[in-house]
This record gives structure tokens, sequence and C-alpha cells, in this order.
């Protein structure tokens, strides 16, 4: 903005998915986006987090956790062992 390419007045943001509830997040902590979209954003944390991959069964919870890589023995099918 210092150098003059930016028009301050005009500056907006967009995420789609991850991006969308980070785009989302983001303008409640600043001003400075005249103009936001957020499109198909994560709107319910818990409900995301319980989710489950489509192709490979693999529970989503992996992706919230400090663990980024994600349990292959965590599958759909199994879950029911997870309250033995």
């Amino acid at each position: 903005m210092a150098k003059g390419f930016v028009d301050e007045k005009h500056i907006g943001v967009q995420g789609h998915s991850w991006g969308g509830y980070q785009a989302a997040y983001l303008i409640t902590r600043t001003d400075l986006f005249a103009v936001a979209e957020a499109g198909a954003p994560v709107a319910n944390m818990t409900s995301a987090y319980g989710g489950v991959r489509w192709e490979t069964g693999i529970s989503r919870m992996f992706q919230y956790e400090k663990n980024t890589e994600p349990d292959r023995r965590l599958i759909v099918g199994q879950a029911h062992e997870l309250h033995r």
C-alpha cells in the first residue's frame, strides 16, 4: 500500500473451503477489507472435526490435531471399537 499499487479503500479478501473459514475469521479481526467472500466455509467446527473423508473413510480429526498424519486405523467401519 505504501508504494501506491493498492487502493486502500477497495481491498477485498476471498476464500473457499478452509480458505473460506479463514476469510470469515479474518474480517472479524481487522477493518482492512472493504468486501469479503467466503465460499463453502467450514461453519461448524464440531461437525467438521467428526467428519469423514469420502475416498478413504478416514476420520477428519487428524486435520485438527497437532499430529497432522491421518491415523489409518480409524476407519468409519471401526468407529464402534472406540467405545470399548
